[in-house]
C-alpha cells in the first residue's frame, strides 16, 4: 500500500476528515493535512490505527509510522491545528469518505453505498 493510501485510511478510520492544505512555504503545492483539536492525541491514535491495519494487511508499519516524522503543524489562531505533510502529496481521488450503509466503514463505497466487503456479501 502506498504512504498516501494508509496515512489517508488510517484518518478516515479514526472518524477525522482529510483535506488538502498548502502550507508555509509550499507555493501553492497541496499536501494531505487533517485539522485536530489535541495533536498529540491525534498522533498517538492514528499510529495505533497505522499499526492494526498493518496487522491486517501484512505490512510492515514503521515504514508508514516514519512518514508521520514529517509533518507541520500550522494553528492559525483557533483552537483547532492543522497538521499536514508537506511531502505526503495530495490526490484528487482523496474524498471525504462517508460510512457503509451495511457496517459503518470508513472506506470508498460503491454506487450503492456500500465498502468493498460488503458489496461482495
Amino acid at each position: 500500500m502506498e504512504v498516501n493510501a494508509m496515512i489517508y485510511r488510517a484518518i478516515n478510520n479514526l472518524e477525522e476528515t482529510p483535506r488538502k492544505y498548502s502550507g508555509r512555504g509550499m507555493y501553492g503545492k497541496e499536501c494531505l493535512a487533517v485539522t485536530v483539536e489535541n495533536p498529540t492525541n491525534f498522533f498517538i491514535d492514528l499510529t495505533v490505527e497505522i499499526f492494526s491495519i498493518c496487522e491486517d494487511i501484512g505490512e510492515d508499519p514503521y515504514r508508514f509510522i516514519e512518514k508521520l516524522k514529517n509533518h507541520r503543524l500550522d494553528s492559525m489562531g483557533r483552537s483547532a491545528t492543522v497538521v499536514y505533510w508537506p511531502s505526503l502529496a495530495w490526490d484528487d481521488s482523496f474524498k471525504s469518505r462517508e460510512a457503509c450503509k451495511e457496517c459503518d466503514a470508513y472506506e470508498t463505497l460503491n454506487e450503492e453505498g456500500l465498502c468493498y466487503n460488503c458489496s461482495e456479501n
